[in-house]
């Protein structure tokens, strides 16, 4: 799953809710928190991800 789609799973669920606001405190965040992920202000942490049931994996891959 990119960042992307990501976050547009958040926004989702966020726009579900009858708010922000609502949404934040169903979920144990705070409305600020959730701003700053949607805009990439800040990267999902494990509230979010888990919110979402998904993790974080991180891969490398060879060069040239």
């Amino acid at each position: 799953m990119s960042e992307n789609e990501l976050l547009a799973l958040l926004r989702t669920r966020v726009d579900a809710a009858p708010s922000m606001t609502r949404f934040a405190k169903s979920v144990g965040a705070s409305p600020q928190y959730i701003c700053d992920v949607l805009s990439r202000k800040r990267p999902p942490g494990p509230l979010i991800l888990g919110i979402l049931g998904v993790e974080r994996k991180v891969s490398y891959e060879p060069v040239g």
